[in-house]
């Protein structure tokens, strides 16, 4: 017997964590560090199943408080994500300091910009196309729609950083 409702509402809880955790990563914060959990929920289903599970999210998410509404505004400095209509929010003010971390992710995206120059170079390089086998090619080519990613994310989250420094 498998219960498709309670596997449905499992998957949406389980994207949820997963999308906090990757804010988490992305903004550099430590598990032990417990953040507030802002969901913007318009779907009243969905509203209900994360509230009904809001004690999975709070702990899977290293959360300290859980917040479902329909009707949130996003935060000054924060973290944010998205699974498909949900908006997650997670306010950074008293856990990261946006100076070390606009430090950090500049350092960041120069390290990137850095590899990805060497990649963009080995592929523009016509002996290397020549005597190279396809799959190296293909795996430089991949390497290079990777890099690119991660550096617009970076980017995405020093622009974030910066917006709310800004206005402080």
């Amino acid at each position: 017997y498998k219960d498709e409702k309670a596997v449905k509402d499992m998957e949406l809880v389980m994207e949820v964590t997963n999308a906090i955790r990757n804010i988490r990563g992305e903004m550099n914060v430590a598990p032990r560090k417990k953040a507030e959990i802002i969901l913007k929920v318009k779907n009243p289903r969905q509203r209900e199943i994360l509230q009904e599970n809001a004690g999975y999210v709070t702990s899977l998410g290293s959360g300290s408080k859980l917040t479902v509404s329909s009707e949130v505004a996003r935060p000054r400095l924060a973290g944010t994500g998205v699974v498909g209509e949900i908006e997650i929010y997670l306010p950074l003010k008293d856990i990261i300091d946006p100076e070390k971390e606009r430090t950090r992710l500049t350092k960041e995206i120069a390290g990137v910009e850095k590899i990805l120059e060497r990649t963009k170079k080995k592929l523009e390089n016509k002996e290397f196309l020549t005597k190279a086998p396809p799959e190296i090619i293909e795996k430089q080519k991949v390497k290079r729609k990777e890099l690119e990613i991660l550096r617009k994310k970076l980017e995405d989250s020093l622009k974030g950083i910066e917006g709310s420094i800004q206005k402080d």
